[in-house]
C-alpha cells in the first residue's frame, strides 16, 4: 500500500490530525483500472456533500484533480481511498470550521475474490450486530467505522462469504460492506436508508441501470421477514460490482437474471 500526504508521498501523519483522534474526517474509495477512476463524478458529489456537513471548506477539485492524477498515474488496476480530514488542532470536540481539508490519498491492490464472486455467486447470512439507528450523519462516509469492524470481526466467525446487516428494528440495511438489492414477486427493491446504512455510489448507480432494462424498482424499508419471500439477491459496492447471492442463509436463491443482466448493463465509466 502507498500513502500521500496533500498530494506529497508520505508514510505518517501529525499525532494530533483530528481524524486520528476524533475520527473527524470522511472517505471515499474508488477503484482504479489504466489510470481511471471509474464512477469518479458519483465520489466527487459524495466528497462534496460530506464536505459540506462536516463544515469544511469547498473542495479544491483542480489541485485534487491533479494530485490524483499523478496517484494513479501506473494504477492498472487497485483500490484509491481518499480520505478529508479537518486537520490538526488542540484538545476537545471543538474545531475549526470552514477549514480547508487534509487530504490523504491511499492505493491498495484490487481485492482478488471479487471476480470469482461475480461469477459464481455468494452466501450471506443474517448479522448479530446491528446497526445504530439515526443521528445527524446518517449516509456520511465518516472515518469512524467501529461498527463495520465489528461487523467484519463477526463475519471471520461466521461460514458465510458476507453478512446481511440489520437496524434495531429488524429493518434490512445493507452488506457489510456494501448495498443490497432483492427481488420480490418480480420487483426489485432495495432498503431505504434514511435512518441507518450507507447509500453507495454503485446502490445510486444501479438504481439508474435498473429502471433502464425495464425492472419495477421501489426504494422503501425492508423487513427481515420479507427476505424469505425474495426470489433473487445482489449485494454491490463500487469494488465488488454485482455479485449474485445463492444463499441466505439456508434458503436457496436459484434465479440470478437481476445480476446477469446488470453485469452486462453496467459501465463503470459513464
Amino acid at each position: 500500500m502507498r500513502f500521500w500526504l496533500n498530494g506529497v508521498a508520505a508514510d505518517e501523519i501529525a499525532i494530533a490530525d483530528r481524524g486520528l483522534s476524533l475520527g473527524d474526517g470522511h472517505f471515499t474509495t474508488v477503484k482504479v483500472v489504466n489510470g481511471a477512476m471509474e464512477l469518479w463524478p458519483l465520489h466527487r458529489q459524495r466528497l462534496a456533500n460530506a464536505n459540506a456537513l462536516l463544515g469544511f471548506a469547498a473542495i479544491d477539485w483542480e489541485r485534487i484533480d491533479a494530485e490524483l492524477k499523478a496517484v494513479i498515474a501506473d494504477v492498472e488496476l487497485g483500490c484509491l481511498r481518499i480520505t478529508l480530514t479537518r486537520g490538526c488542532s488542540g484538545r476537545g470536540y471543538q474545531g475549526k470550521w470552514g477549514v480547508d481539508a487534509t487530504r490523504i490519498y491511499s492505493v491498495s491492490d484490487f481485492p482478488s475474490h471479487y471476480g470469482q464472486w461475480q461469477r459464481q455467486g455468494i452466501t450471506v447470512d443474517i448479522a448479530t450486530t446491528r446497526l445504530s439507528f439515526g443521528g445527524p450523519l446518517v449516509g456520511v462516509k465518516t472515518i469512524g467505522r467501529a461498527e463495520q469492524v465489528v461487523i467484519k470481526h463477526e463475519l471471520t466467525r461466521s461460514p458465510a462469504d458476507d453478512l446481511i446487516v440489520l437496524d434495531p428494528f429488524d429493518n434490512v440495511i445493507e452488506a457489510s460492506a456494501g448495498n443490497l438489492f432483492v427481488v420480490i414477486d418480480g420487483t426489485v427493491v432495495t432498503p431505504q436508508l434514511s435512518h441507518s446504512g450507507i447509500a453507495g455510489v454503485m446502490r445510486q448507480r444501479l438504481l439508474a441501470d435498473i429502471a433502464e432494462l425495464g425492472y419495477q424498482v421501489q426504494v422503501r424499508p425492508l423487513k427481515l421477514a420479507e427476505l424469505k419471500h425474495c426470489q433473487q439477491a445482489i449485494i454491490c459496492n463500487c469494488l465488488m460490482g454485482v455479485v449474485p447471492v445463492n444463499y441466505i442463509g439456508q434458503q436457496h436463491l436459484t434465479l440470478h437474471s437481476l445480476a446477469t443482466s446488470l453485469q452486462g448493463h453496467y459501465d463503470p465509466l459513464v
